[in-house]
């Protein structure tokens, strides 16, 4: 994405976009707890969407929030890495 100053459709359709990434990816990984990560990240990008659409106030999801605080690396950091297999 190049920019959060992209109109709001543009964001929405991107978020939803890398959440169908995520659940593919989820689909093909035989790893159970790589796959929860990537379903559980395709659901924030999910309720990112949602919520630029609707304008609902985002909540928090606490199971997402803790497994960021068990994890070992914050999924941001290993989403970054899945990002450069696109290129």
């Amino acid at each position: 994405m190049e920019s959060l100053s992209q109109p709001v459709p543009h964001r929405i359709a991107h978020y939803r976009s890398e959440a169908d990434r995520l659940r593919r990816m989820a689909e093909a990984e035989p790893i159970a707890a790589i796959r929860a990560e990537l379903l559980a990240t395709a659901r924030q990008y999910q309720r990112l969407a949602d919520g630029l659409k609707t304008g609902a106030p985002f909540k928090t999801d606490p199971e997402s929030e803790e497994r960021l605080e068990n994890c070992a690396v914050p999924s941001i950091a290993w989403l970054e890495a899945l990002g450069s297999d696109r290129d």
